[in-house]
């Protein structure tokens, strides 16, 4: 059944990020206006979709040939990664208006935000790996500009090496596309994503497909920064803050875990890879990685690199899940997603704001700052202890999920993951309380007593996302239960 409207809020956010050039040029603060607009609208529409659409309703925007087109197709999956992003969005995007007040070219700069914004909703609705592969390179060339945007010989080198790795990850997902394609048989809806994968698959070369697979795996894990593909994520840490914030906990690396879902459990039949050596060395990987980003965020003194190697550990919790190819582990995955979202995005902001106001970079420099700014430190806590999976904050919940679907899975790598999950939660602990302690407990020093005299909260436009995200951190730790029962049942649960 086809519905058109499945593209509407992917219409708005593109064209009102390119109109946004040329309404209210010379009147910045109409021009804001109609920027948030546009966004609101879009994630408005959005949710309308989401309690609306229908299963089985489709919209085709072009069809090459009977069983390969680029079409739209919201199911239980979908909806969650773009509840999550409609969300998220419109609180990222007040941050940016005051973070980015002084910044040059700021204009360019919020058109690819916003364009940003209606291509992460096309990963989300796409029905087939043929889209959102498409989708998943127009993610590529939208947020290049947002991280190249300071024009400095850091952030110009970042952006080469990200552009570096994610060409090279399109080429690895692009060849296993091709195997997917070519071993598919059927009717003209048989590229489309099922949950349990592709039954046409089982009639192709069992050995070929699972190497095409770990081939796609391994594309999509550039932006899923598993190691040793991560190098950019680090690196990227020299775009703005809310540019650094959309790469880890919104738009790139979540759509990365997102794509590697998809892959998984609605492309490749998992009887197909379970059990197999690919399991094997797929689930090595994201172990190994869970212990890599937490050793090297704790030995990071750099304070945002620091939350990038974090960023790098975390990710590896959803892919662990995932590698589990098992619907608790799907759902383990999923809310980690959510919950590490929420997180990420207030501790980056938090970071954004001390950076920004006291002119800091490192975590030495930091004593004392609590005393001057209670508000992005106290949610810099809040957030810290969610990530960190403290019991009654919403990491927790995610982190008792990941732990109860690797013991299900019965195996001993299984089990090496749940030893990895709890040595990455100590080094968690560490790293990152390590810093509040530094803020509200150490006293100022001669280091950074020029920061100390400069450091204050931020404004109303910073002050509400941290707020918000960080009291969804609490809330979701006492009430999580709702949340998770729509998961469950979106997933087929």
């Amino acid at each position: 059944m086809e519905n058109y409207l499945l593209l509407l809020p992917i219409i708005i956010s593109v064209l009102g990020a390119i109109t946004s050039l040329f309404v209210f040029r010379n009147n910045e603060k109409r021009n804001h206006i109609y920027i948030f607009f546009v966004v609101l609208l879009t994630s408005i529409v959005t949710w309308i979709l989401l309690f609306t659409i229908k299963e089985g309703e489709k919209f085709i925007i072009i069809q090459f040939f009977e069983g390969l087109d680029i079409s739209l197709k919201l199911d239980g999956l979908g909806k969650i990664f773009s509840g999550m992003v409609s969300i998220l969005w419109p609180l990222a995007m007040l941050y940016a208006f005051s973070y980015m007040k002084h910044a040059a070219k700021r204009n360019i700069y919020f058109m690819f935000y916003i364009m940003t914004y209606g291509i992460v909703l096309g990963i989300s609705f796409s029905a087939n790996m043929e889209t959102l592969y498409l989708f998943y390179e127009c993610l590529t060339l939208a947020t290049l500009p947002l991280i190249i945007q300071p024009m400095t010989k850091q952030s110009k080198k970042a952006g080469r090496i990200y552009m570096y790795f994610s060409l090279a990850g399109s080429a690895m997902v692009f060849m296993g596309l091709m195997f997917l394609l070519k071993f598919t048989k059927g009717t003209d809806l048989s590229t489309d994503f099922i949950l349990g994968g592709n039954a046409y698959l089982k009639e192709g070369p069992e050995s070929v497909l699972r190497v095409a697979y770990f081939v796609a795996f391994m594309g999509f894990g550039v932006k899923s920064a598993i190691f040793p593909l991560h190098v950019w994520l680090p690196l990227a840490g020299a775009a703005p803050t809310p540019t650094t914030a959309l790469l880890h906990a919104v738009a790139v690396v979540k759509s990365g875990v997102f794509a590697l879902m998809r892959l998984t459990y609605f492309a490749f039949p998992m009887e197909l890879i379970r059990g197999e050596w690919v399991q094997t060395v797929t689930m090595c990987l994201a172990i190994f990685t869970i212990l890599y980003g937490s050793i090297r965020a704790l030995k990071e003194t750099h304070f945002k690199r620091r939350l990038a190697y974090s960023t790098i550990s975390n990710l590896s919790y959803i892919i662990f899940a995932i590698t589990l190819m098992s619907r608790v582990g799907l759902q383990a995955a999923v809310i980690h997603m959510l919950f590490h979202s929420i997180s990420k995005i207030t501790l980056f902001y938090s970071c954004g704001i001390v950076m920004h106001k006291a002119e800091v970079n490192y975590i030495y420099e930091l004593d004392g700052l609590g005393k001057k700014m209670p508000i992005a430190f106290i949610c810099f806590f809040v957030s810290a202890m969610s990530l960190t999976g403290i019991p009654l904050f919403a990491g927790f919940i995610s982190k008792y999920y990941l732990v109860g679907a690797a013991i299900s899975a019965n195996s001993i790598l299984a089990f090496v993951g749940i030893v990895a999950l709890i040595i990455s939660a100590l080094l968690t602990a560490i790293y990152s309380l390590n810093i509040c302690f530094r803020a509200f407990i150490n006293k100022p020093s001669e280091v950074n007593a020029h920061a100390y005299e400069l450091a204050h909260d931020g404004d109303i436009k910073f002050n509400i996302p941290i707020i918000v995200f960080s009291a969804l951190c609490v809330v979701f730790g006492f009430f999580s239960s709702g949340l998770i029962n729509v998961v469950s049942s979106l997933i087929g649960m």
